[in-house]
């Protein structure tokens, strides 16, 4: 196993801005990673919305903040920790994943890689692809994870 030497980029909901993503940064992928982030504000006041007014239902919320239902679902999912469970074959692919990464020196988006060896292994990437996005515990093993 590679040693943790690369880091990984932010998962779906993390900003992007942490000290932790300096050695990825200045890749061209991160830019347009960033770009995919401006709507985390708003999912965020959304959140704090629904949880202080109880008499609002969550389609209300999305309506009135003009968000997707399924996002702000899945936001509240990573917020709150409830992970998905992740199988062997998952944990597998993200460490494959992860070797390939960090040999290839970060060139493309983390993604990128999890589709490769989702496609080696004849598996359909997107639920895996998606469980990296918004699992907060979804690593590879032995994967120092800075806070």
């Amino acid at each position: 196993m590679i040693p943790n030497h690369t880091p990984l980029p932010p998962k779906r909901w993390e900003t992007g801005e942490h000290p932790k993503f300096d050695g990825v940064r200045s890749r061209s992928w991160f830019g347009r990673l960033l770009k995919r982030k401006k709507h985390i504000p708003m999912l965020e006041q959304a959140y704090l919305y629904l949880l202080e007014n109880n008499d609002c239902s969550q389609g209300m919320v999305c309506a009135d903040w003009g968000i997707d239902s399924r996002e702000l679902r899945d936001y509240i999912k990573f917020r709150n920790n409830q992970n998905p469970e992740i199988t062997k074959t998952a944990q597998s692919i993200i460490n494959e994943a992860y070797v390939d990464y960090c040999l290839d020196s970060a060139q493309h988006n983390f993604v990128f890689y999890i589709k490769v060896v989702c496609h080696r292994w004849g598996l359909p990437p997107r639920p895996y692809r998606e469980l990296w996005e918004v699992c907060p515990d979804y690593y590879p093993t032995n994967y120092i994870k800075e806070e």
